[in-house]
């Protein structure tokens, strides 16, 4: 699944973010594809369709990306977009379930789990 990391270069170090290796959750993962870490900016987590049918989901993401990558302001007397990316990291995931979405799966996963019934209790086995 892929996850994009979005903010400004301000704050940026040159240190590249820890893999969750440790419980073999990103077995295939190279240090160099890792993002960078910043410095004193919070970050704000954005997942957008755990479902195929949730295509609403992929337009409010259109959107986003929209509104934070636009060079002009669009609310000029509310709102800077490169402020917003000078203060924050916005880590996006666009689907959850791809593998589910491929085998045409409606809330399931590749292994016909329901994605809805398992967040209390998650296992990195598989």
């Amino acid at each position: 699944m892929e996850l994009l990391t979005l903010s400004s270069f301000k704050n940026i170090t040159t240190e590249k973010e820890e893999m969750m290796d440790g419980k073999g959750l990103l077995p295939f993962s190279k240090e160099d594809d890792r993002p960078f870490k910043f410095k004193n900016k919070r970050t704000i987590f954005i997942t957008s369709r755990v479902h195929p049918g949730e295509t609403p989901a992929s337009y409010v993401l259109t959107g986003i990306f929209k509104f934070l990558l636009s060079k002009k302001q669009e609310c000029p007397s509310q709102i800077n977009q490169a402020k917003i990316l000078d203060k924050f990291v916005f880590k996006i995931i666009p689907m959850l379930n791809p593998d589910g979405v491929y085998r045409g799966y409606y809330r399931l996963d590749p292994f016909g789990q329901n994605l809805n019934r398992h967040y209390c209790g998650p296992t990195t086995k598989m």
